[in-house]
């Protein structure tokens, strides 16, 4: 089943690329509808197929759905360890009020998402230059 998911997600970010929104719902849906049935809907890949879907229904117009489905992904990610996911929603809620038309809040979603890709792009950098001066970088 977990074979299946990952061939249906992967199924529905081809289709996306080439703009083949409404095949690439159809493929995540099923990703979904398995993918709920397995692990639940609080699981960290159900959120992000949940951010994907909203990305997907957003492209075709439907707003209050793609709205739904954030805050469906929302509180799973906000009590994540993993600062990346909060960045990643905040990136898709910036898409998405661009995709809308709303473009004072997609600059400010944006900033939001931006500083928060930083912090951790900065991080990693820091954890690099320590690890350069403690000897235990593994490359030259």
């Amino acid at each position: 089943d977990q074979a299946l998911i990952r061939e249906l997600w992967s199924d529905a970010r081809l289709a996306n690329s080439r703009f083949a929104y409404a095949e690439a719902e159809q493929a995540l849906r099923r990703a979904l509808d398995v993918q709920i049935r397995i692990f639940g809907e609080d699981d960290v890949v159900t959120n992000a197929l949940f951010l994907d879907m909203a990305m997907i229904v957003a492209n075709l117009g439907r707003f209050d759905e793609s709205d739904g489905l954030l805050r469906r992904a929302a509180p799973i990610i906000e009590r994540s360890p993993n600062p990346a996911e909060r960045a990643r929603l905040a990136t898709y809620r910036a898409n998405i009020s661009a995709l809308r038309g709303d473009y004072t809040a997609a600059r400010s979603e944006a900033s939001d998402a931006v500083a928060q890709w930083r912090a951790i792009t900065d991080a990693a950098l820091l954890q690099t230059i320590q690890l350069r001066l403690e000897g235990k970088w593994p490359w030259p």
